[in-house]
This record gives structure tokens, C-alpha cells and sequence, in this order.
């Protein structure tokens, strides 16, 4: 049987195809380097982790540690059964009779409601503002509410009606054939009610002008800034605050923005800090970094062991901001340093000496680094 089914086998089998083997060549293994340190990494946890273990080891098993001892009866429960233990639980019947009642009653305590300590004060609502488009709509509507109001109560004779608005421009087409009886005399009259809305027109104006102290008031308003929840802080390094001019800018411009401020000027740095609300710390940044222009001014730097005194290029630079629950400060003030000590004394009477110390010890870090 396998005689016969050969020559079938080897007739399907299409003698141009060379098939080949497949072979199981090992793999060629690449280099691979270590990067440096990484071995001693590796060691220095393994080292990490077996330390760890026997610390673990070494640590006495807690299993005879005091328990919580559970009470015979617990407190709440003591007022009410009136007893030293669960023993005798009384019965629902026995819970309704007189000697409970003035213990069980259908009375519910309702706990005293205390305010979010970062609650505001008053309730913020955002404000809706209409567009150009939707006010110019706005106004022509009202307009002409009040014309047709107008238009009604000169129809019902409840007010006389307006005198025609006559300029000289249209002169001949509102007063017609009195214009050409006596021009001379129609003109002085076109020019006196021309001088009277005029006048009329400026006298309202100066009406509705606000006075000095209501424009302080406005202003003073728009400035002013909520810092019952949380004050504002900046402190700003400046290596010299010799030029008055700028030392005038930097006191003024927080007192217009009603921060309260301590400069203190030593002889080596100037110290900066101000309190008061986001929009006015966003002002008086872009005055400190921006506007006033530091690296105009040079000064002199002593040298402390005798040398050649040397000139530099002044700078102001943000050292830190951040919030605080509250002022620190009354006002503006600006002191003077003999030295380091006194300068830090001047922020100790205020309770914040760590101000002054964060300014020298970023001071202390930077010169290190460079």
C-alpha cells in the first residue's frame, strides 16, 4: 500500500521549489554598558533595604501592648438607665412610663451653626455688563419712551408744547415767510435760543461733575480691596535706594494703593515689604520690576578691608510673595540700618523677623552659587 501511494506523493510535490530548513542560530549577545553610577545605586539600596530589614527585626513585637479597656457601660447610656452596667436594659414599655419622661423627650437638638472661617463677608455676585450694542439699544428704546410720554401729555394739554429747534441752517424752512419779513430780527432770536441750549447744555454737565471729594471718594473706592480673609504679601530686595527720586515713587505709590509697607534702608540693601489685596500687589509689582528703572543708577560699594571702593549697577529683585491671614503693618513707613542686626530688630517689633531673614539667606545662597 505505501509502494503504490509514493509515486502519488512525489508527483504533487513541484521539484522547482527549494524549500530550506529552518536553522536555530544562537543570537548574537550585544554590548551593553552600565551607566555611570547605576551598580552603585543598585548597591547602595540593596544595602538600604537589608538595614531596613533588620532594623524591622530588631523591633519588639507589640502583642503585649496595653489594650483599650472596654467600659462597663458607656457614658451616654449611663445618663439614661441611670445604672453602672447593661444588666438590667429596661423594656420599649418600661421606656414609656414616668420615671423616663423627663429623660426621653420628643425634643431634638439642633447643633449651633458656626460661620466658615473662609466665608466672605458679604455675598459675591458676578456682574452682568451689557454690550456697546445692547446699551446704544438700550438708551434709543428709553429715548423714545420719553419722546411718546412727551408727545402724550403735550396732546392732553398737560404741558405746552416745544418751541421748534431753529438754527441758522434751517432758518428759511422753519420760520418761513417771518424769516423774510425781518431777517435781522429772526436771526438775533435764532442766536439767542442757539446761546441758551448751550448754556442750558453746559450747566448740565457741570451738574453732573463730580466734586474733589466725591472724585477722592470714587477713587478711593475703586483702589480699596477686601483683606478680611486673606492679606497679600510681597518683599523686594533693592541693593541701593540712594536716589530720592525713586525712594519718593516707591513710598508715594503705596500709599495711593493703600497698602500698608515697612522699607527698611541699611547700608549694604534696602527691604521692601508691602501688604495689601491682589490687584493692588499686580500694581505695585509692575512699578517695582517694570516701571521704575533700576539699572539706570549706579552706586558706590565699600570695600571692608580697605581696599578700592567699587561702583555697581543698582537692581530690584521679588524675593518672595505669598498670603497671610493679616496685616502686619499700619501704613507706610521707611527706617533706616546702621547694620544687619538693626535692620532685622526694625521687622522684630513688628513680629516678622523671618522676613528680614529670608531676604539675607537668599542673599547668602545666591552668592554662593555664583
Amino acid at each position: 500500500m505505501a509502494a503504490k501511494d509514493a509515486p502519488v506523493a512525489e508527483s504533487m510535490v513541484d521539484s522547482s521549489l527549494h524549500a530550506r530548513k529552518p536553522t536555530f542560530a544562537p543570537k548574537r549577545r550585544g554590548l551593553n554598558f552600565f551607566k555611570p553610577g547605576e551598580i552603585t545605586k543598585k548597591a547602595k539600596l540593596e544595602r538600604a533595604k537589608l538595614k531596613l530589614q533588620k532594623d524591622f527585626n530588631e523591633v519588639p513585637l507589640l502583642l503585649d501592648e496595653k489594650k483599650v479597656e472596654v467600659p462597663q457601660i458607656e457614658w451616654w447610656d449611663q445618663v439614661l438607665l441611670e445604672t453602672d452596667n447593661y444588666d438590667n436594659i429596661p423594656q420599649v414599655d418600661e421606656l414609656l412610663t414616668e420615671k423616663y419622661s423627663k429623660i426621653i423627650t420628643d425634643l431634638v437638638l439642633h447643633p449651633k451653626k458656626f460661620k466658615a472661617p473662609n466665608e466672605p463677608v458679604k455675598e459675591i455676585t458676578m456682574k452682568a455688563y451689557l454690550t456697546k450694542k445692547e446699551q446704544k439699544k438700550i438708551r434709543r428704546q428709553n429715548r423714545k419712551d420719553l419722546q411718546k410720554e412727551q408727545a402724550e401729555k403735550v396732546r392732553l394739554g398737560l404741558m405746552p408744547p416745544p418751541e421748534a429747534k431753529v438754527k441758522m441752517s434751517n432758518l428759511m424752512r422753519v420760520l418761513g415767510s417771518e424769516a423774510i419779513q425781518d431777517p435781522t430780527k429772526m436771526e438775533a432770536h435764532v442766536k439767542k435760543q442757539v446761546d441758551e441750549r448751550l448754556k442750558k447744555h453746559e450747566e448740565e454737565n457741570a451738574s453732573r461733575k463730580l466734586t474733589k471729594e466725591e472724585k477722592s471718594e470714587k477713587r478711593n473706592k475703586k483702589i480699596a480691596e477686601d483683606t478680611s480673609l486673606s492679606v497679600h504679601v510681597a518683599i523686594y530686595k533693592i541693593k541701593s535706594l540712594q536716589d530720592h527720586g525713586k525712594k519718593f515713587k516707591v513710598e508715594t505709590n503705596a500709599k495711593q494703593q493703600q497698602m500698608s509697607a515697612l522699607i527698611v534702608i541699611s547700608e549694604n540693601t534696602t527691604v521692601v515689604v508691602t501688604e495689601g489685596g491682589p490687584k493692588q500687589q499686580k500694581f505695585y509689582k509692575n512699578l517695582m520690576l517694570n516701571r521704575l528703572k533700576w539699572s539706570e543708577d549706579e552706586y558706590l560699594v565699600k570695600n571692608p578691608e580697605g581696599g578700592e571702593d567699587t561702583v555697581e549697577r543698582n537692581e530690584c529683585a521679588l524675593v518672595w510673595e505669598g498670603q497671610v491671614l493679616e496685616r502686619s503693618f499700619q501704613g507706610v513707613k521707611c527706617v533706616y540700618a546702621e547694620n544687619s542686626k538693626e535692620g532685622r530688630d526694625h521687622f522684630e517689633k513688628f513680629k516678622v523677623p523671618h522676613y528680614w531673614d529670608y531676604v539675607m539667606n537668599s542673599s547668602n545662597m545666591l552668592s554662593n552659587i555664583t
